[in-house]
Formats: C-alpha cells, sequence, structure tokens
C-alpha cells in the first residue's frame, strides 16, 4: 500500500510538472503571437500616419494623420498591456533613456496643470507619442523586427522625398492641397506631410 501511495503521489506530481510546463508553453507561445500583432501595428502605423490625407479635402495637415495615430497607439498600448498581464512580466529593460523620457513627460505634465494657456491638443498628442515610445521599446526587440522598422523609415522617406521633388518642379500629380505655397511663401516643399516643417523633421529622422 506504502509503494503503491507513492507510485500516484508520483504520477501526480509528473501529471501537474507536465501541466505548469504545457502552461508555460502556451502562455509563451500567446505572449508571441501578441508581440508579433503589436509589431505588425508599429509598422501598420508609421506607414498609414505617414501617407493619410482627407480624401474630402486632400489636406494632408488634417485631423486624419492625429485620428489614425490615436487609433493605433491605443491599440498598440492595449495589446501591450494584455501581453503584460499574461506573463506577469515588464516587457522594458532597466535603460536611462526611459527614465528621461518620463522626466520629460513629467514636467510636461507639471508646466500643463500649471499653465493659464493651456493647449490640450498638444499634451494628449505629446501623452500618445511618449506611449508609443514605450510601446515600441517593449516590442521592438530583436534584430530582425529593428531593420524592418528601418527598412520602413526607408520607405516613408524615399517616398516622400521622391514625391518632393515632383513638387519642386511643380509637376504635383496627386491633388494634395499645399497652403504654404500659396501664401507667398515661395516654394516650400511639404511632401505627404502639410507642413514643410514635418517633412523636414521626417528627413532628420
Amino acid at each position: 500500500e506504502l509503494s503503491s501511495s507513492k507510485i500516484h503521489r508520483g504520477a501526480a506530481t509528473r501529471m501537474k510538472t507536465l501541466s505548469s510546463a504545457e502552461h508555460n508553453e502556451w502562455m509563451t507561445c500567446l505572449a508571441q503571437y501578441l508581440n508579433n500583432i503589436t509589431f505588425f501595428l508599429i509598422l501598420c502605423c508609421l506607414i498609414t500616419v505617414s501617407f493619410s490625407f482627407s480624401l474630402e479635402t486632400y489636406h494632408p495637415f488634417e485631423a486624419i494623420k492625429e485620428l489614425l495615430f490615436h487609433l493605433f497607439v491605443l491599440l498598440i498600448g492595449s495589446f501591450v498591456v494584455v501581453r503584460t498581464l499574461l506573463t506577469s512580466t515588464i516587457p522594458l529593460k532597466k535603460d536611462p533613456l526611459y527614465v528621461l523620457v518620463f522626466l520629460y513627460f513629467c514636467y510636461n505634465a507639471f508646466s500643463f496643470a500649471l499653465s493659464p494657456y493651456v493647449d490640450k491638443g498638444y499634451f494628449i498628442n505629446l501623452t500618445l507619442l511618449i506611449l508609443f515610445f514605450f510601446a515600441v521599446a517593449a516590442s521592438v526587440r530583436s534584430e530582425k523586427q529593428i531593420s524592418y522598422v528601418l527598412y520602413a523609415i526607408a520607405f516613408i522617406v524615399g517616398i516622400s522625398s521622391i514625391y518632393s521633388l515632383f513638387q519642386f518642379f511643380g509637376d504635383d500629380f496627386l491633388p494634395v492641397v499645399n497652403v504654404f505655397g500659396s501664401r507667398g511663401l515661395g516654394i516650400r516643399i511639404s511632401s505627404f506631410f502639410g507642413n514643410p516643417n514635418e517633412f523636414a523633421a521626417v528627413l532628420v529622422m
């Protein structure tokens, strides 16, 4: 009887160990699947927001880019949170850069709270940009993923630069409105971004 009870206890222990291993393997696969979805959304966010413009006014410097960016960031953030809860691990490693970004956000939040001239749109966009930064830091880890992000950025900059050359020579094949070029400011190229300053920032990036 003692030997049979030991056998049963051993079998039960092995079953628990096996089920625990299977559960951990399943959770790992699920976390990887969620991370792949998050990474795909990050690439879609970069490309879609860059090339989007209003199909009614053909004006790229409108709320359409902000709306798409807000939706993508909320989706990406949701997947990151779900993955974090399922794996019970913090997806960010210790890095001084994260502390500096967080302090920058705290400084802007403090200024926003005390300033009599409040720009809610700016603060919302800044908050979502910082959330996007942390979501990318938590999701883009492997060298392959980093290379895909760099390829996407190079694609965006390349297409935007080619289109800007057509704009510069007055051969604008898209019906995009160039507001800055129609105010006596000379030839100021904005490509798909509707604002020469934003296009310059993309080129610098």
